[in-house]
């Protein structure tokens, strides 16, 4: 396979992740009004999603066992930050949840330094100060005088947007390893911490499924799995930087199916500052911030 066609492979991976994301809000929402709410709704989800990648991989116990610390991060990270984008997206207002989670370059940009050795070009610190200025307008608080998270969705937003970034550097660490067993650590990563938080919130279901409801289930879940084998394969081939430029699709499909769904809309001051989010993103995509080592020679270093 050439360079090109790896490229473009790897591009409509990502791109099909920002899709099913951008509009995954929507069934979620009927899952939440049907009992099945954020925790229990991931171990599902992601449960289904455990065991059609690994039909793809050919690992081996071994690889699991001397790539355990990694693959253990990339599971953490990605089961924090589903659940954590899962909750924010179900209780929240949907486009200030996205935008926030997308500060993710910014997050990037520190994780790309500390996890790929790659050194940051002033052009770098440049697009953080655009970033976090985006986020002080929509985030600004006059009864407070500062800018923080209104709610309990938006925090949770900003962290998953951190977390996203660090399980995007860490799977591009980890790029020597099937993309295939990585989508499965991830799956798995959040069926374990959803099903943890399940059993510690300790509520009893009160389901209100009807037949079709669980068949819907089942087809996100497999959606859902398959997306993210896509996604895997595609950080494999892009770089940490560039695959936020892609994933910040899910704006754009976020934005217009909460609008013409759900009704809401966000404020000019919210809209400036979410396009100084969305304008990092794309920069720190577009400008070469840092001078990238190939995962597969760094693997070989460490």
């Amino acid at each position: 396979m050439s360079q090109n066609e790896a490229n473009i492979r790897s591009t409509l991976g990502l791109l099909s992740g920002a899709l099913v994301w951008g509009f995954m809000w929507y069934p979620l929402r009927i899952f939440s009004g049907w009992g099945i709410d954020g925790p229990f709704a991931s171990t599902i989800i992601y449960g289904l999603g455990i065991f059609l990648p690994i039909t793809f991989t050919t690992f081996t116990w071994k690889v699991l066992r001397t790539n355990a610390v990694l693959l253990l991060a990339i599971g953490l990270a990605s089961g924090a930050t589903n659940l954590g984008f899962i909750m924010a997206v179900i209780h929240g207002q949907v486009m200030r949840v996205v935008l926030l989670f997308y500060l993710a370059p910014l997050w990037t940009v520190l994780f790309s330094k500390m996890f790929l050795r790659e050194a940051l070009r002033p052009a770098g610190y440049v697009l953080m100060v655009i970033a976090i200025i985006g986020a002080a307008f929509m985030l600004w608080r006059p009864e407070l005088g500062m800018p923080l998270p209104e709610n309990s969705s938006e925090w949770l937003a900003l962290v998953s947007g951190i977390l996203f970034a660090l399980m995007n550097v860490l799977s591009r660490k980890a790029a020597y390893l099937d993309f295939s067993l990585r989508s499965s650590i991830v799956c798995a990563g959040v069926f374990v911490i959803g099903m943890l938080v399940f059993l510690v919130e300790g509520e009893p279901l009160k389901l209100a499924v009807p037949f079709q409801g669980w068949f819907l289930v089942v087809i996100v879940g497999i959606l859902v799995s398959v997306s993210n084998l896509f996604v895997q394969y595609g950080l494999t081939y892009t770089s940490a930087n560039r695959a936020v430029l892609i994933f910040l699709i899910e704006l754009i499909v976020a934005g217009l199916s909460s609008w013409l769904i759900a009704g809401e809309v966000m404020n000019a001051r919210e809209w400036f500052g979410g396009g100084c989010i969305v304008f990092a993103g794309i920069m720190a995509s577009i400008i070469p911030l840092n001078q990238p080592l190939n995962a597969l020679e760094k693997n070989s270093l460490d």
